[in-house]
């Protein structure tokens, strides 16, 4: 899957769109096959901050930030009963 992943807190500078593993979605989480993403204040803001950056995705590094999708839903986790594949 493609991403665009920030390796640390700072400038777009730090973005890098990279090739990666399709992530592994834990049972109260479901996958999107992402049509179309927005940016944010909030995501512009922790971005561009380490100490927000790591209060909400933790330390480990890179991550890939943004809260707004809109896609279709591939895979759902077990406990999840509000949506299911196709939604």
């Amino acid at each position: 899957m493609k991403a665009i992943e920030l390796q640390e807190a700072g400038g777009v500078e730090n973005f890098q769109y990279v090739e990666t593993k399709k992530p592994s979605i834990k049972s109260n989480e479901v996958l999107i096959k992402t049509k179309s993403i927005s940016v944010n204040p909030v995501d512009f803001k922790v971005r561009a901050d380490d100490g927000l950056l790591s209060m909400i995705n933790g330390t480990h590094r890179p991550v890939i930030v943004g809260w707004d999708v809109a896609g279709e839903i591939v895979e759902v986790g077990n406990e999840v009963s509000k949506f299911k594949i196709g939604d």
